[in-house]
């Protein structure tokens, strides 16, 4: 096998002066506004992915670098709400991606936790080795199942979540593989644990138990283990396609005891006579607006209002349109560097209300819209700037 193929298990890192994926087109506008936080690491990315001989690498590169190209605003007459929908990769390894996934996985951990009575976080890691990721995930997981099937551990523990995580030690060239879970059930005494988790591994006395902070905070650090390596603006390339190849096929978060086997939470069904639906693109909207149609300022303002991202955008394409100080304000927050615990409830709770105020004002200025579209005149205006332009 050729030695940069991941199947072969063997890398070879790429040239620093790697060309550019002849199937990943360059970023647009847009792009260069959402991805500006992460550019260096999203484009190391999409050239160690892209010039890879593994087709499936080459793919995810094109989807990431097609992450945030467009956006569709859909609107339902019936209704009359405009829904925020771009263009996402949902790469784990996209870092604008990669947050969004989190934050869904926390609020679904988070649903689940709720459940539990006495809720711990467990810590339970294996002795370093030179084996293969993938093989070290399969030793963790089939530990911890000997471990659960214990007498003390269903005597004392009802059920949970865990996941897998895994850092690099850079100076020995291994993995470290971790098993984070979020248990409920009885006070556990650690040198119990201790002991029984030697037993069942074989080689290590590594474990930690403890009360989270709170169930959102602990739910969000679950959540940010799955997926991208934590230092990967350390890791040398071959460690990345390395790693991005032994998490093909790996189960990273996984139930057990009674929360196995719940259900994610049913999403709202949609009616037959809620159908019709309305789409169109930002860039169209602000391509109408420089034409001169009417409500396409009125629509910028209020999506730049309920989506202070795409109101970056926005405020890019047009300087001269009066959008709130207050937008590009959240925006500048949001490059400080996050909390692991999320916002507070309050700030949440401000923002939810916000956002409440703003839904019928949109939906209004959305439907004077749509209506001008079908009246014909945003034909008639893309029309008279033809003609203008042969004239000239």
């Amino acid at each position: 096998m050729h030695p940069s193929n991941p199947k072969s298990g063997v890398y070879m890192p790429l040239a620093t002066a790697s060309p550019w994926p002849s199937n990943v087109p360059p970023d647009n506008h847009r792009q260069a506004i959402f991805h500006s936080r992460h550019q260096t690491t999203r484009d190391r990315i999409i050239l160690l992915f892209g010039n890879s001989y593994y087709p499936a690498f080459q793919k995810r590169a094109q989807r990431i670098g097609l992450c945030q190209r467009w956006c569709k605003l859909i609107y339902n007459q019936h209704s009359n709400r405009l829904r925020y929908h771009p263009y996402r990769c949902g790469d784990s390894f996209c870092p604008t991606c990669g947050p969004i996934n989190h934050s869904k996985l926390a609020a679904h951990i988070e649903s689940l936790v709720m459940k539990l009575n006495e809720r711990r976080h467990l810590v339970l890691t294996p002795k370093s080795n030179d084996q293969p990721l993938k093989q070290q995930f399969r030793r963790l997981r089939y530990n911890f199942e000997r471990l659960r099937r214990t007498r003390f551990w269903k005597t004392h523990c009802t059920g949970g979540v865990y996941c897998l995580h895994a850092t690099r030690n850079l100076r020995k060239g291994q993995w470290h593989p971790h098993l984070h879970a979020l248990i409920g059930g009885d006070y556990m005494l650690q040198k119990e644990l201790v002991r029984l988790w030697k037993e069942v591994s074989g080689d290590s006395c590594i474990v930690w138990i403890g009360k989270p902070e709170g169930t959102h905070a602990a739910a969000r650090e679950l959540a940010n283990y799955v997926g991208r390596p934590v230092q990967l603006d350390e890791l040398p390339d071959a460690a990345i396609l390395e790693y991005a190849e032994n998490m093909i096929g790996v189960r990273k978060v996984q139930t057990f005891g009674c929360l196995h086997g719940q259900p994610k939470a049913d999403k709202p069904k949609v009616l037959p006579d809620e159908l019709p639906e309305r789409q169109v693109d930002t860039s169209h909207v602000i391509w109408l607006n420089r034409l001169g149609c009417r409500h396409a300022a009125e629509l910028l303002i209020l999506i730049s209002q309920r989506w202070p991202s795409e109101g970056r955008y926005i405020a890019f394409e047009l300087p001269d349109l009066e959008i709130p100080p207050t937008v590009l304000d959240v925006w500048r927050s949001r490059k400080e560097p996050r909390d692991a615990r999320g916002p507070p409830p309050a700030v949440r709770a401000a923002r939810d209300a916000e956002i409440q105020k703003l839904e019928p004002e949109l939906g209004r200025i959305a439907a004077l819209f749509f209506a001008d579209e079908d009246q014909g005149v945003h034909r008639e205006a893309e029309l008279d700037n033809q003609i203008t332009r042969k004239v000239a």
